[in-house]
């Protein structure tokens, strides 16, 4: 009996190849909302540093420039911290959309791999009827010496 051969195997290692560069692509994205939550925790704590420091240095007494320049450093942050809340936003909608793609590689490489099997199982029950034949016949040959 032959093995089976499923002609649709350079298919399957394709659909599989783009798989993983999705996985990858998604493993990326997530990578980057993650620095760019750290990188937004940084600037709360950065801000709430210099927040501190200017009150202490303020209880003191302080000039309006050193003042204007913590004031303008708060402010600073503060920006960029909004900047960043929205990059995070963009970066998760980029996120969900590769993961989306994602499934949709996984569908289409599970579909081919569903065709395999059921393919392969048809070969086989092929195989095993046509054997089950062959034996009935000689079955059949050997009652009718005797």
């Amino acid at each position: 009996m032959k093995k089976f051969k499923f002609k649709l195997k350079p298919l399957l290692r394709y659909r599989s190849f783009q798989e993983h560069q999705k996985q990858l692509e998604v493993a990326a994205a997530h990578n980057e909302v993650k620095a760019c939550e750290s990188r937004i925790a940084a600037m709360q704590r950065a801000s709430m540093s210099t927040g501190d420091a200017r009150d202490a240095i303020l209880s003191d007494g302080m000039d309006a420039a050193r003042l204007q320049w913590f004031n303008n450093h708060i402010q600073g942050l503060s920006s960029l911290r909004v900047f960043e809340l929205s990059r995070r936003i963009e970066l998760e909608e980029a996120l969900t959309r590769k993961q989306q793609e994602l499934s949709e590689k996984a569908a289409a490489r599970k579909a081919v791999e569903n065709l395999e099997k059921r393919q392969r199982e048809a070969y086989y029950r092929e195989a095993l009827r046509v054997e089950q034949r062959g034996v009935d016949d000689l079955v059949v040959l050997s009652k009718k010496r005797f």
